[in-house]
């Protein structure tokens, strides 16, 4: 699975990553994240960026993949909560 995502959020941009307070964003480097996905855990390479006025960091991988803030990939979430649903917690 990390093979197939290993393309994602990593590379030169061809626009500069504006910041929510208007400053261009700065490149960081590459992270790594541990992705849990329906087929198991999966290593993730991808490209941090640091806005020099504010200091917010950013992920353009994460955001485009949908795991902002989290480590399960939206497959998993749904078999989470379905699987929640299903019964009760007794």
């Amino acid at each position: 699975m990390g093979e197939i995502i290993s393309g994602i959020g990593t590379g030169k941009r061809n626009n500069p990553l504006k910041c929510s307070c208007g400053s261009v964003m700065e490149s960081k480097g590459i992270r790594e994240k541990t992705l849990f996905t329906i087929m198991g855990p999966a290593i993730y390479r991808r490209s941090m960026y640091e806005c020099p006025s504010c200091g917010d960091i950013r992920y353009p991988g994460d955001e485009e993949l949908d795991v902002v803030d989290t480590t399960r990939t939206p497959g998993l979430r749904r078999m989470m909560a379905r699987a929640g649903s299903n019964s009760t917690f007794k």
